[in-house]
Order: structure tokens, then sequence, then C-alpha cells
């Protein structure tokens, strides 16, 4: 007697991350259904998995609920500079609902993505682990969520195996945020870079994070567990900045400015945007400031021993992948971070 395949629940489908699994895991042989805010789904995910609109800062509708193994969820408020009681609702409020809709489901195993944006924000981080201490303050609301919800997840003990996978700067096709924000602050030919450009960073390819979650699946270990999930090796911010830059293609030149000008040049316009209550995120933060001059290093040795985590793509595999994906879908100008169904769009790779 052939063994039924595993269901798997996958929230914020219409996401970068959501999408890959999506894709992905149905083309493993997975029974998927994918939950979105989009009420009408893009036609392309239908060939994928089963869809549900549901949006997770209210309970999901319980009736007539099946049985799941694995609910994978991905779905979050990710605006560093949005207000604090949408990114609660989003962050908080739609992983309890989560688990609420994960238990009626007698899910075994639950994995949330969260982020490396939960260890400290004003400190080198230098090959950190997973067991480093929560900061005391962070520089937007949602790092503070992330971390809100991961100390939420900590205490649940009624399923076999909760995963917290924290990646860093998620790139890949379908990318609405790093890459797209590195070619937004190119001006006149010129890239500012408020630091010397040597600190090391961190990246995660999206693949990376689909392979991550696909060996979670393949074998859940009990009890629960965080794990960085990056990139095998580190990268200098301004090599990884100049890797974009060249395929953008526009004869960009770098710009270096003093830490401690574009430090207080983006104090000055972050407060400037909060109070006009423009909406779009400014050329300069706080956050991109500190992220830029402190290294931000995850190790990833506990992935590696705990699920066989092998990092198989790099950032050069990633950034060919995107630009692929950006060329698809007409030019970077036709790139909206706020379009939800954006990810399924164009030449978009299963990994």
């Amino acid at each position: 007697m052939e063994k039924q395949p595993k269901t798997i629940v996958i929230t914020g489908a219409t996401g970068l991350v959501g999408s890959h699994l999506v894709r992905s895991l149905s083309n493993d042989g997975y029974i998927v259904r994918a939950y979105g805010r989009s009420k009408k789904p893009p036609k392309m995910l239908l060939k994928y998995a089963n869809y549900c609109s549901w949006d997770i800062t209210l309970e999901a509708n319980y009736q007539n609920t099946e049985f799941a193994d694995v609910f994978v969820h991905t779905a979050g408020f990710v605006n560093f500079l949005g207000k604090k009681k949408d990114i609660y609702q989003a962050n908080i409020v739609g992983t309890q609902n989560a688990l609420k809709l994960a238990r009626k489901m007698s899910v075994k195993t639950f994995v949330y993505i969260s982020s490396a944006s939960v260890y400290d924000p004003l400190a080198d981080k230098v090959m950190v682990n997973e067991s480093a201490q929560y900061a005391k303050r962070y520089l937007n609301y949602y790092a503070e969520t992330k971390v809100e919800a991961e100390k939420l997840l900590r205490q649940v003990k009624d399923f076999e195996s909760i995963v917290i996978i924290r990646p860093h700067a998620i790139y890949g096709p379908g990318d609405r945020t790093i890459v797209p924000q590195i070619l937004s602050r190119v001006k006149g030919h010129r890239f500012i870079l408020p630091d010397r450009g040597n600190a090391k960073y961190s990246v995660t390819h999206v693949g990376n994070i689909v392979d991550a979650v696909r060996n979670i699946i393949k074998n859940p270990s009990k009890g629960t567990h965080i794990m960085n999930i990056t990139d095998q090796h580190p990268v200098e911010v301004q090599k990884f900045l100049n890797e974009v830059l060249d395929r953008y293609g526009n004869d960009v030149s770098i710009v270096k400015i003093p830490y401690w000008i574009g430090y207080t040049a983006a104090h000055i316009i972050e407060a400037s945007t909060k109070f006009t209550g423009f909406n779009k995120e400014p050329m300069l933060t706080v956050n991109i400031i500190s992220q830029l001059h402190h290294e931000s290093t995850m190790s990833i040795d506990f992935a590696k021993n705990k699920i066989n985590y092998r990092a198989r793509y790099s950032y050069k595999d990633g950034l060919d992948d995107t630009f692929e994906w950006i060329e698809s879908i007409g030019g970077f100008s036709n790139i909206n971070k706020y379009d939800s169904q954006l990810s399924w769009r164009g030449k978009v790779k299963s990994y």
C-alpha cells in the first residue's frame, strides 16, 4: 500500500519565500495548501496548490478544517517604518492565529520564518549563533515583533516539533526588498555608501530557505529548535553592492561618506518622514546605516548538524536568477514592493 504524501500548509503564499515553497514542495510531490491575503490568487499558483484567501490578523474560519502534517508560517509585515499597530497585528496576532489554525489541523510540525533582525542591531555580530541573547532595544517595530513572535513560539508545547528559522537579507527571483532597495537608491549614476563598505554580511538565497524547510519536513526533530539559515559564505557589503550594480548596467559608481554623517542624516530624514506621514521608505534610514556599518555574519553550524543543511546556492547564483526575473517582467521600474502577487509573475525558478 502506497504511503499518502504529506500535506503542507503555507501562509504568505504570494510572497517571496512562500511562493518558492509552494512551487518547490509541490514539485517534490507534497500536497500543498496555500494561504494568502489576495482574494484572487495568481493563476500560476493554482497549478501547484489549493488556495484559500485569509487575512492572518483575523482568526481563520475553522469550518471543514482538513488535516495537515506540516504548517509553514511565512506571512508577516515587512516594513521597517510601518505603524506599530499594523506590524503587531500581522506579526504577533497573525502568528497566534496561525498557531490556532495549525492546532485545528492536528499539525505535528510548525515552521516559522523569523529573521536575523532579532540579533542586536547596534553591535557587530561575528558568526553569531542561535544562543545569543535578544537585544534590549531595536531600531524598528519589525525586529521587535519578530522577537515577540519567537518568544511566543518558545512557550508553545503542544506540537511535536517547532522550528524557528532565522534568515538574513533574503534575495532571489521575486525579491521586492533587497535588490530593489539597492537599485532604488541609485541617483545620477551614483550610489551613496555611508561607510567603508568592508563590513562582512551574511545573506540568504531563497533557494537555501527552501532546502532547509525541505530537510525539516523530511526529518522533523521533536522539541523546539532555532536555526540560522544563510548562504555558506558571508560577503563584504561593497562586493555584494558591486555585483548588483554591475548587473544593473548603468555605470554606477559608489560614493562613500563617513558613517557619522550617514547616521545623522538618517535620523533627520527618518524623523521628517514620520512627521509628514509619507508612506514610502526614504533613501537613508537608521536601520540601513546600522546594517551597512556593523558586521552581520551568522553561524549555520547548528542547521548543518541538525537538519543536514548545505546552502547549495551562492549570492552570484541568486543575483543571476534575480536579474533574469527582473528582465522577464519588463525591468526594474515594474517592481512594486506592495504588489502582493509579483512573486508569481515573470521567470521565477523553483529550487
